[in-house]
């Protein structure tokens, strides 16, 4: 079976997106992730790329309350999830910096013995024997988001400790609206830090020029949620203008079997004439019959710069 990322590239072809540079996060065994795989498509060069999983911030521990039998100690709570940064050359000598995330879904976590089929559970979504075990599972996964959140703001701070001026775009499938916690964790506005010396490491979201009758990239029970985002360094937003399209007239509706659950938002720089900037951090369902694969990807292309790029060295 191919990986995601072949799947990628395979139904990329016949599109402009055929021939771009690609990055994707990588098992342990060095190959694309059976599921949930992040990747990036560039135009431009990709200088390089890491991924970052409780390595900027270990998994907390915690006992669960109502697990059945009671763990006799507090378990580590990790993220499933990496964090996909990859860096792009710019002409100008300058980078951009992408970080493509995919957060926690709301849904909850699992707890042991708290489903109505034990021992012999069905798949979920599964009924739960009490309320209080679905608020802990719910609780968990709230950890495990707003977890994946602090690690990516820790590793964009240590980015602007060697560069105030950098240019860094947070994008991808949050599970969270603008106001909530993981997003805001990550923008860390200044009117939350209360710092005016952290104001130029504020992160700020796209979706702000959007209308408000159209801000939504997901659909539930027909209603409209803002839940996948672009958050863009003050650096990188002087440069931004907004085109909007929808899947049904986008590049992106060329792929064949694929279907975008959201309507994209185009960034085009105004600085940068020759350029486009495309970019989502969406969900592609790619698949056909009992086989669909989760994809979150985003699609970068930009051609010129101002800055000059400085040297770059490993987060640490």
């Amino acid at each position: 079976m191919p990986t995601n990322s072949g799947m990628t590239l395979r139904y990329s072809e016949g599109t402009p997106y055929a021939a771009y540079h690609v990055a994707h996060t990588k098992t342990q065994g060095g190959e694309a992730y059976e599921e949930r795989n992040l990747v990036v498509l560039s135009r431009r060069e990709i200088l390089g790329q890491e991924q970052y999983m409780n390595r900027f911030c270990p998994a907390p521990l915690y006992k669960r309350v109502t697990a059945d039998p009671e763990p006799a100690e507090p378990e580590p709570i990790g993220w499933e999830r990496p964090i996909l940064h990859v860096r792009i050359g710019l002409e100008g000598d300058n980078t951009l910096h992408i970080f493509n995330v995919h957060l926690k879904s709301k849904a909850p976590t699992d707890i042991v013995g708290q489903n109505k089929d034990v021992p012999d559970p069905k798949p979920p979504p599964f009924a739960w024997r009490t309320a209080y075990s679905w608020a802990e599972g719910f609780f968990v996964s709230s950890m495990k988001r707003v977890g994946q959140a602090l690690e990516a703001r820790i590793i964009v701070d240590k980015l602007f400790d060697q560069d105030s001026s950098a240019l860094i775009v947070v994008c991808g499938d949050f599970n969270a609206d603008s106001d909530d916690v993981p997003v805001q964790a990550i923008r860390s506005d200044l009117e939350n830090t209360g710092n005016p010396a952290l104001s130029r490491r504020v992160l700020v979201p796209c979706e702000q020029s959007i209308p408000e009758s159209a801000r939504y990239s997901y659909l539930y029970h027909g209603k409209g949620e803002m839940i996948d985002h672009l958050l863009v360094s003050r650096t990188l937003l002087e440069f931004y203008g907004v085109r909007r399209s929808t899947t049904s007239c986008s590049p992106m509706s060329r792929l064949p079997s694929l279907w975008t659950r959201s309507t994209l938002r185009a960034i085009t720089p105004r600085r940068w004439p020759t350029s486009t900037c495309h970019s989502w951090g969406h969900h592609l369902l790619v698949g056909h019959e009992r086989t669909v694969h989760r994809v979150a990807v985003a699609v970068i292309g930009v051609d010129r710069g101002e800055r000059g790029r400085e040297q770059h060295r490993p987060i640490r």
